[in-house]
């Protein structure tokens, strides 16, 4: 008897964990921060917002090296821009693996897909930050 009401109520807690689950990842619209302002995307406007964002940083990383590659330009990057650039390289970090982990079909935990709602806007803004500064000094 007391085996089976222990079941019953594992599988009671296995079931909830698993609608919750359900619930959180099936959400129709995300809320998230796009150009600034709050926004509300689909699932699919999100992951484009999210790649949009993953290949801007690109652009914008490859314009750093292209720029500095040649060893003399390393005296023109300001300590603005390299405060800028490891920021960037910070806050983009979690987008940066999560494509990473997506590309090599490894498993992406709930809690990271959870936090990129938040992520991806602060590494659109870095990068923007960035863009900015390096159009300056051109």
């Amino acid at each position: 008897m007391i085996s089976n009401s222990r079941n019953a109520g594992l599988r009671k807690i296995s079931v909830l964990n698993i609608l919750f689950c359900v619930t959180i990842t099936s959400c129709t619209t995300l809320s998230t921060v796009k150009d600034g302002k709050p926004v509300r995307l689909s699932r699919g406007e999100f992951a484009e917002y999210a790649e949009a964002t993953f290949r801007h940083h690109n652009l914008i990383v490859n314009e750093i090296i292209t720029t500095f590659s040649l060893g003399d330009d390393d005296a023109r990057a300001s300590e603005e821009l390299t405060r800028a650039e490891e920021k960037m390289s910070a806050v983009c970090q979690p987008l940066n693996e999560m494509v990473n982990a997506t590309v090599e079909r490894r498993k992406i935990s709930l809690w990271a897909k959870l936090r990129l709602p938040d992520q991806v806007p602060q590494c659109a803004d870095a990068t923007r930050s960035v863009e900015r500064i390096l159009s300056v000094m051109q």
